[in-house]
């Protein structure tokens, strides 16, 4: 490992979080969920691409290799507000939800937009991969997954992202008759929404999954499809 003198990291001030954002975003962390998404809520996509869901080779990530988290535990344990506030609660909410006529649309700031569904399930419109990534939550879990699905750049590669962009805005699905924790959850800003930056969107190790330990990804961790970033928290 080699240690750079300070003069050679001016370059990459610009690059530094605020220390204002950086304290701002643990208030809302330490406030709880409705903090934290609406401050994503509020995020200035001013000038976005927008992906929205809507019903109708190995890589492993750079660090110390890690054991695979057990299957059933990855697929029992998890985050999915819309179904239940429970981790362990979500897969029983949602054992009998099933997916029909969904689709995933690429509209903004992009030269043809389009609408996808079950061609990016199949592989026809990016070939698939196994990535195994460590996937870390800001409340101090963690889990290594082998994730199946296809790099996020080649999707907006495809669309033609238009050089005034400067965000890629995901917008979840939200539907009170499928997800009935919406209705109870009615100070939440739905439906969820995220964000990236461009530069972070075409990173080729940004993520779209649509599988995990080579099976179809199952439906409590976020299918048909969701967005991994691997060194971001979760």
């Amino acid at each position: 490992m080699q240690f750079k003198k300070k003069s050679e990291f001016q370059g990459l001030k610009n690059e530094i979080t605020p220390r204002w954002a950086y304290l701002k975003r643990r208030q809302l962390i330490q406030g709880g969920g409705l903090g934290l998404l609406g401050w994503w809520a509020g995020y200035p996509f001013a000038s976005e691409v927008g992906l929205k869901f809507t019903k109708s080779k190995v890589y492993q990530s750079i660090e110390k290799p890690r054991e695979l988290t057990d299957k059933k535990l990855a697929t029992t344990y998890n985050n999915f507000y819309e179904f239940s506030l429970e981790k362990t609660g979500v897969h029983k909410a949602i054992k009998d939800w099933t997916l029909k006529n969904w689709s995933l649309e690429v509209t903004g700031l992009v030269d043809k937009p389009k609408t996808f569904s079950t061609e990016i399930l199949n592989g026809t419109a990016f070939p698939l991969e196994e990535r195994i990534y460590r996937f870390r939550c800001v409340e101090a879990w963690s889990m290594v997954v082998p994730w199946i699905g296809f790099s996020l750049a080649d999707l907006l590669k495809s669309v033609g992202v238009k050089s005034e962009a400067k965000y890629v805005r995901f917008t979840s699905m939200s539907d009170k008759k499928l997800m009935p924790n919406i209705s109870a959850l009615d100070r939440y800003p739905w439906p969820y929404t995220e964000g990236l930056t461009i530069e972070e969107a075409m990173n080729p190790l940004a993520f779209l999954a649509t599988g995990m330990y080579s099976e179809s990804l199952p439906v409590q961790n976020g299918a048909p499809i969701r967005l991994v970033v691997p060194w971001k928290y979760g």
